[in-house]
């Protein structure tokens, strides 16, 4: 256990993650949990500051087979949906969109 112990250094740490697909994945993983974070805040500030879209999002969100049959369930849905950032880790915490500003 020792000779691990030994083996194991800071150093030793930062150079794997310092390698080029070690750097690639976490850049990517932080990425994704940024975007997240960012589109979850830009939907909460627009619903609060115009309420929540009931046409719009439909359209980007489905295939546009059943726009017309339901808009307003597919957008009642929807935001409930991207706020919560299913993508993201369940340890990662979400600023409050007032923080932001």
């Amino acid at each position: 256990m020792t000779e691990m112990k030994k083996l194991v250094t800071a150093d030793a740490v930062k150079s794997a993650l310092r390698t080029e697909e070690v750097r690639g994945t976490l850049k990517a993983s932080i990425r994704k949990t940024f975007e997240a974070q960012i589109d979850a805040d830009v939907e909460a500030i627009l619903d609060e500051l115009i309420g929540p879209a009931e046409g719009a999002s439909a359209p980007q969100a489905g295939d546009g087979e059943n726009t017309a049959d339901s808009p307003v369930e597919n957008s009642s849905e929807q935001p409930e949906a991207q706020p919560g950032g299913e993508e993201q880790p369940a340890d990662v915490l979400q600023p409050e969109p007032a923080t932001m500003l």
